[in-house]
This record gives structure tokens, C-alpha cells and sequence, in this order.
């Protein structure tokens, strides 16, 4: 049984209200799997909405009778009722007492706290819940921290945090949760650093650091443990970290042996590891990104898995590495917001590139003047995107060339807010029907942009 518990701070959240919502947790929360608590500020909010029609009948009937133990915190929660000023009981109070019978749910498997500004922190009996398999905190703004011993919950496998800025620091006993697959901390800027016990964590699956306060990551990540779980890590927005731990993607540290999809957009960030491919040999989809990052490592061939590869937000970004033509399995390119981009590599349609790239999309990079000739070497593109790059004078006359062959595969060419850009080569000319015009263009090049983050 599911359950959706709404309360309000405004008038509307009467005394009654409020203990009809605790009678109904003080005599079912033994029996519910799936429990959400938020408040809201509508007047015209039931105090408690449930999945089933048969649980809304219940609601409406008289208040519940209570087992022994809840009916005494009630009724002493009651007497403190009459101390309370105003027809409305203290969202804190009320917050605390409704969070303290949903922490008693045995049976709770999934538990989510969302837009409650009340909750200060979580009681610590939360850590009792030895059937919790999923653990939500979202717009709790002044939550601080979280109980010290939520490593106690041995059956959790996902824990998501998001948008809780007063929130300073994850509890060291998080090591204990053994079953743990997904960790996504998104916008908490407070949160400073993340424990070294995360390392030991030895079924984390994804992991995901968004728009925190990180100065840096733990000096032992990922760790041997870490290392061999991992299928998807990303870290993006955190301006505070500069630079990676030695031993990640390097030889000081373990190889990530299960990692697939790697995201890397760290404003601060100037490099990466040189031999980072090595490091990945399973890496399918990479992110990169970062103001600061000036280039990318010589070596990218050691990616020999890599399919998809995102470059964004590269803004001191002059050039790719000619290495990227040797990328055998690359099958999709995107370059997105590299401000100083002005070429690409000479070779970048010979080696391995003509034979596996099949889309190609360069999108707001305002210093691209040229396309290099070997681009007529992509004879498996079948996209080709081309959008705000206003530079952009002319297309090599190679592409569609009869040695070239790109336009019998090439599907679709997109063409939008590239203003230098002046005719088609002749070779081009009879792809005018694949061509998208107008209007139309600039919505074909928000989607090719759309895919290459959701891909």
C-alpha cells in the first residue's frame, strides 16, 4: 500500500486536519510499502491523498482507533496542541510527529520527504527500517545533515538528495550500506565534501555529483571496491574542484573495469589524466566539459569502446586532438558551446572515422571558419548537423564527391544559424532534398542537441 501525505502551513491546516492525518499513520503505518510526505501551500490541499479509492473512503470516516504506544504520543501531542496559539498546529511540530510515525513504517520499502521546509532533520529510528529500499530527500531546504547511523540500513539501494542547500556533509556510516546501487546528490551547495567511506561501497552502480559545494574528491576515490561496480559516474557543476585524485583514471589508482557512461563537466577543471582511456576499457558514452579545459589528452584512440563522444562547454578548447580519427568503434560526435574552436583535425575523416562515424554535430561553436577536406572521407555519415556556428564560411567541396560517397549515406543535413555560410559545393547539389530548410531547421537542431545529452 502507497500513501501521499500532504500538509499545509497556511491557514487551511486545522488542528483536526493535522490529527487526522497522525490517527491514520498512528493505526496503518505498519502497513504501508510506499510513503511520501510533503508540504504544500495550497489552501484547497486534502490533508492526505491516497492511491486507492478504498484508502480515501477510510480517510474520511472518523479518526482511527490507535494501538497502545501511538495513541499515547497523541494524545500527549494533543495537550501540547492546547499550548499552540492561532487554529493551526506548528508545521515543525506537526513535521516532526508525522515524520516520527512514517519512520516506524517496518514494512516501508520505498520513503521520500519532498518540498518540507519543517524538516530540520530525520529522527533517528528512520535507521530501523531494515526493508527500506529507496530513500528521497528533495526541497528539504533546512535539512542539515542526516542521521549519523543511516549506514543501518542494510537492504537501501537508492539514496537520492536533491536540492537541500543547508545540507553539510554525508554521515561516514553510509560505507555500511552494502546493497547500495544509485547515490544522486544534486544541488546542495554546502555539501563540501563527500566521506572517504564511499569507497568502500561495493554495489554502487551510479554515481551522481551535480551543482555541489566540492572542493574536492576523497584523496583513495574510487577505490578497488568502487572501481569494479561502477557503471555510471558523473560529476558536473561543482566549480570547486580544479583537479581529479591521483588515483583516478591513472595507474596510481584502479582501473574503473565496469564503467560505461562517464560525465565530466567541471568549470574549473584545466586537464585530464593523460592515459585516461586505458583506464576505461569498457567506456561506451563520455561527457566532457569544463570553461578551463584546454585540451583533450593525445592519446583518446585508448578509448576502444567509446560510441558516443560529447565535448561541451569547452570554451578554451582551440582544437581536438588529431588522435580522435582513431577512435575505431566512435559511432556519434558532438561538439557543443566550444566558443575557440576553429578547426578540426586535418585528418579527421581519415583512419577510423570513415568507416564507424554515422552523426556528426557541431553546434555554438562561434570561431569554426572550415570543415577539413578529409570530412569527405566519412563515407557512414548519415547526420550531419550544423547549428549557430557563424563563422562557418563554406563546406569542403569534397563532401558528396563521387571518391567520397558521403552523400549516398548521408539521411539528413541540418543546416541553422550558420549567417557566413554562403551555397553548397556542386558536389551537394543533389542533396538539396535531404537538406532542412528554415524553421524547421533550428527544431531538428534542438532535438540532434537533446539526444546527444539523453543518448
Amino acid at each position: 500500500m502507497g500513501v501521499v501525505i500532504r500538509t499545509s502551513n497556511t491557514a487551511g491546516a486545522t488542528r483536526k486536519q493535522q490529527a487526522q492525518q497522525l490517527s491514520w499513520l498512528a493505526a496503518n503505518h505498519d502497513r504501508t510499502c510506499d510513503l511520501v510526505y510533503e508540504e504544500v501551500q495550497q489552501l484547497e490541499q486534502q490533508p492526505c491523498s491516497k492511491r486507492s479509492s478504498r484508502s480515501d473512503r477510510q480517510l474520511r470516516r472518523k479518526p482511527l482507533l490507535l494501538p497502545g504506544v501511538a495513541a499515547a504520543v497523541l494524545s500527549a501531542l494533543r495537550k501540547q496542541h492546547e499550548r499552540w496559539q492561532g487554529a493551526t498546529v506548528c508545521p515543525r511540530q506537526h513535521t516532526e510527529a508525522v515524520v516520527a510515525f512514517m519512520c516506524r513504517a517496518r514494512s516501508a520499502r520505498q520513503l521520500a520527504f519532498r518540498n518540507s521546509p519543517s524538516l530540520v532533520e530525520l529522527p533517528s529510528n528512520v535507521c530501523l527500517l531494515q526493508q527500506l529500499r529507496s530513500l528521497t530527500i528533495e526541497r528539504c531546504i533546512n535539512l542539515q545533515e542526516l542521521p549519523q547511523d543511516l549506514g543501518c540500513l542494510s537492504s537501501l539501494e537508492r539514496l537520492e538528495l536533491l536540492h537541500c542547500p543547508s545540507l553539510r556533509a554525508l554521515p561516514r556510516s553510509v560505507c555500511g550500506l552494502q546493497q547500495l546501487q544509485q547515490l544522486v546528490v544534486r544541488h546542495c551547495p554546502r555539501l563540501h565534501a563527500l566521506p572517504r567511506s564511499l569507497a568502500k561501497l561495493c554495489s554502487l552502480r551510479h554515481l551522481e555529483i551535480e551543482a555541489c559545494g566540492l572542493k574536492a574528491l576523497p584523496a583513495a576515490f574510487p577505490g578497488p571496491r568502487l572501481a569494479a561496480s561502477l557503471s555510471s559516474l558523473s560529476i558536473s557543476d561543482c566549480h570547486g574542484i580544479e583537479e581529479l585524485p591521483d588515483g583516478l583514471f591513472t595507474t596510481a589508482g584502479p582501473a574503473l573495469t565496469a564503467l560505461q557512461r562517464l560525465t565530466l563537466q567541471l568549470p574549473s577543471l584545466e586537464s585530464l589524466p593523460p592515459g585516461i582511456g586505458a583506464r576505461l576499457p569498457r567506456l561506451v558514452k563520455f561527457t566532457v566539459g569544463g570553461q578551463a579545459l584546454s585540451e583533450l589528452p593525445s592519446q583518446l584512440w585508448q578509448f576502444r569502446r567509446l560510441s558516443h563522444l560529447v565535448v561541451r562547454g569547452c570554451h578554451a578548447l582551440a582544437a581536438l586532438p588529431a588522435a580522435i580519427a582513431d577512435l575505431e568503434s566512435l559511432t556519434r560526435l558532438d561538439v557543443i558551446s566550444c566558443k575557440n574552436l576553429s578547426e578540426l583535425p586535418e585528418n579527421f575523416g581519415a583512419n577510423c572515422l570513415s568507416s564507424s562515424l554515422t552523426c556528426l554535430v557541431l553546434s555554438d561553436c562561434h570561431s569554426l571558419r572550415e570543415l577539413p577536406a578529409s570530412v569527405g572521407a566519412l563515407g557512414s555519415l548519415r547526420e550531419l548537423v550544423l547549428h549557430s556556428c557563424g563563422r562557418l564560411r563554406q563546406l569542403p567541396s569534397s563532401m558528396g564527391g563521387e571518391a567520397a560517397g558521403l552523400g549516398d549515406a548521408l539521411q539528413s543535413l541540418t543546416i541553422s544559424g550558420c549567417d557566413s555560410l554562403h551555397g553548397l559545393p556542386v558536389s551537394l547539389l543533389h542533396l538539396k532534398q535531404k537538406i532542412t530548410p528554415g524553421a524547421a531547421a533550428e527544431a531538428a537542431a534542438a532535438r540532434a542537441l537533446a539526444s546527444a545529452l539523453d543518448a
